[in-house]
């Protein structure tokens, strides 16, 4: 009796529920929770300058108490912006409920002791684990649309064979190029001009065949050096070429008794 060993689930499915962020976790993992639900409230380029101050500021502070001492400036420096952009964007995750910001301002004590307070901030955690449960459904919905339009275009391209069946049927041969081409690309020759390689002249009929050394020669027309006999144009392409040159080696004053038998036994004389 044959006893099998049973598996683990080493991972789980792709639309398996995801597990609520906790308020007590670091920052930086809440961050990245709310960039994987697609940033919800967060999203779209209008709030790009927010999400850099948002981690700006996340960096800026402990990552266990999410609260502590810091400035604007300093802020700015971390996210990349102008100071007076960043403080939009601070104030505007402060309406959104994200930041407590308590201002710095100016401690005198007397005339000659004078020194900046730094302001204090603190991340509300709360708040984050509320945003990255609202735009998870929303993103969930936007990964359903992408993930049919995408099938529906892979449908729609008629292919008659995938890349691996291709390149299984093909292992050991020399393998073509690749199928996969872009959807708005045009079919181009491969060699060729605009209709691809020119048919040879035996290929084609005699009044087809192209002009040049394997064309027929008229009646009328001398051959290759004007003073050699005339080639009768009922010869088909290649033995009318054949004899063409024959008479143009017969022509040539270099032609010894040689040429001339080698010519007869070709039945070209």
């Amino acid at each position: 009796m044959s006893r099998t060993k049973p598996r683990r689930d080493y991972g789980k499915g792709w639309d398996a529920p995801l597990p609520k962020p906790s308020p007590l976790a670091l920052t930086p993992h809440l961050m990245t929770s709310l960039a994987n639900a697609g940033w919800g409230e967060l999203s779209g380029r209008a709030m790009q300058g927010v999400r850099s101050t948002l981690h700006a500021l996340v960096h800026a502070l402990p990552y266990g108490s999410a609260a502590g001492k810091a400035t604007a400036y300093d802020i700015a420096g971390r996210a990349g912006l102008s100071l007076k952009w960043t403080t939009r964007c601070l104030h505007l995750l402060e309406d959104l409920g994200v930041l407590e910001w308590t201002r710095g301002g100016i401690d005198i004590n007397n005339a000659s002791d004078r020194k900046g307070r730094p302001g204090w901030f603190r991340i509300v955690k709360t708040r984050l684990v509320e945003l990255v449960m609202l735009a998870r459904p929303i993103n969930d919905e936007k990964v359903r649309a992408y993930r049919a339009e995408t099938l529906e275009r892979i449908r729609s391209i008629k292919t008659r064979y995938t890349r691996t069946r291709l390149r299984n049927q093909t292992r050991g041969k020399h393998l073509p190029r690749s199928e996969h081409v872009a959807l708005s690309g045009d079919p181009t020759p491969q060699v060729g001009g605009p209709g691809g390689a020119p048919p040879r002249s035996k290929d084609l009929p005699t009044s087809q065949a192209p002009s040049g050394a394997a064309s027929q020669p008229s009646q009328e027309a001398p051959t290759a050096r004007g003073d050699g006999p005339e080639v009768p144009s009922t010869l088909p392409g290649s033995q009318g070429a054949r004899a063409a040159l024959a008479a143009a080696l017969l022509a040539s004053p270099k032609a010894d008794p040689h040429t001339r038998a080698r010519l007869r036994a070709q039945r070209l004389l």
